[in-house]
């Protein structure tokens, strides 16, 4: 039960953005009875990207969730904050300024604002890439782990920059779980989540730069043999899907009481799946972009050759002062590697099942990359 009789009123930062414009979706479909009005907290003003109906109020603010004063009023008055508001920097020198930034400071922001404007639950975006640490030699393993064995590493800046970025701002969420409130009686609950990579209408990384390598390589695109053999397996989760276990890590929060703490996810980092089949990467393209533009042959680079190229690459952008928009040994390491999760932990403490199978994921997907791949 809620505590409260009251209908929510959700914020959700960053909700301009590709999670956020799916977190907004659900709200409205699944979860628009409960819900007084959505607030999105952005650098720039909110527009419905997916083209699905508003029956529930959006009200857009538009602040830097560095600037406390200015993204105050946002706060107010909500019941639960989503924080998705994050700088995702996968380059080559990371922009290391903005990552902490954003995504420490910002963060602790968030978690000030809550506490001062007295908003009890707050439900904070990590990502997996979080315990995608060096198993085997240099390459992530994790092979059907839980939470508590596929943990991250004891020296954070063994991770590339953005995952430490995101793995320091997690901590500064977890350790504030049941802190008081300014009102000095109510305490905040916090939950982390920990979607996998992630798929779906408005992706705006992987998709679009695998349309834009087969366009380049006539849909022939060059892949690294790892320790198990050629290709990786990489689990991925449908958007949808991730922004619905964000709605039910909501509700978790707000049961009241928590009768059995190992039933609870309050405090706790939560990893987020799907029954999306875990795939090469350019298998899981394939299917969305179809075979007219992925061909089922690759270029096969020897992992003996893979790394130091790209460590030569990394050296040589150094010394001449140039930036590469991918990490290069850390993408050669991922593209070595193998990660999938277990997700009991959301499926009992969340009671978190996602809605989309992986056909309506894949078909959804699909159909708004169709007419992007008519230009390649």
């Amino acid at each position: 039960m809620r505590r409260e009789s009251r209908k929510d009123v959700v914020l959700i930062t960053g909700g301009n953005g590709f999670l956020g414009q799916h977190l907004v979706r659900e709200l409205e479909m699944r979860d628009g009875n409960n819900l007084t009005e959505i607030r999105i907290l952005d650098l720039v003003p909110y527009i419905n990207k997916l083209d699905f109906i508003n029956e529930v109020p959006v009200k857009s603010f538009v602040a830097d969730i560095c600037d406390k004063e200015a993204a105050r009023h946002a706060f107010r008055g909500a019941t639960c904050v989503m924080h998705l508001a994050a700088f995702v920097d996968y380059s080559f020198p990371a922009d290391a300024d903005e990552l902490h930034r954003v995504n420490l400071e910002g963060t602790q922001t968030v978690i000030d604002l809550c506490k001062e404007e007295n908003v009890p639950i707050l439900v904070h975006c990590s990502t997996a890439e979080v315990t995608l640490r060096p198993r085997m030699g240099p390459f992530p393993m994790v092979v059907g782990l839980p939470e508590h064995r596929a943990d991250p590493p004891h020296y954070i800046d063994q991770l590339p920059p953005y995952a430490a970025s995101k793995l320091r701002a997690e901590k500064l969420v977890l350790s504030e779980n049941m802190s008081y409130l300014s009102n000095g009686k109510d305490r905040l609950r916090v939950t982390a989540l920990r979607p996998t990579f992630l798929y779906g209408e408005l992706e705006p990384r992987f998709t679009n730069a695998a349309i834009k390598a087969a366009s380049a390589l006539k849909g022939h695109l060059i892949d690294m043999q790892g320790p198990g053999g050629p290709g990786c397996k990489m689990q991925f989760t449908y958007a949808g899907n991730a922004a619905w276990a964000f709605i039910r890590a909501k509700d978790s929060l707000q049961a009241e009481p928590i009768t059995n703490p190992n039933l609870s996810a309050c405090g706790l980092p939560v990893l987020v799946t799907d029954d999306t089949l875990v795939p090469h990467p350019f298998d899981l393209m394939k299917k969305i972009l179809g075979p007219d533009v992925i061909k089922d042959s690759y270029y096969w680079l020897p992992l003996a050759a893979s790394l130091p190229i790209a460590w030569a690459i990394e050296k040589v952008t150094t010394v001449v002062g140039g930036k590469l928009p991918v990490h290069p040994t850390a993408l050669v390491c991922i593209f070595g590697g193998v990660a999938y999760f277990n997700g009991l932990r959301a499926a009992i403490c969340l009671n978190y099942a996602p809605p989309y199978s992986e056909k309506e994921a894949l078909q959804n997907t699909s159909k708004y990359f169709a007419h992007r791949t008519m230009t390649c």
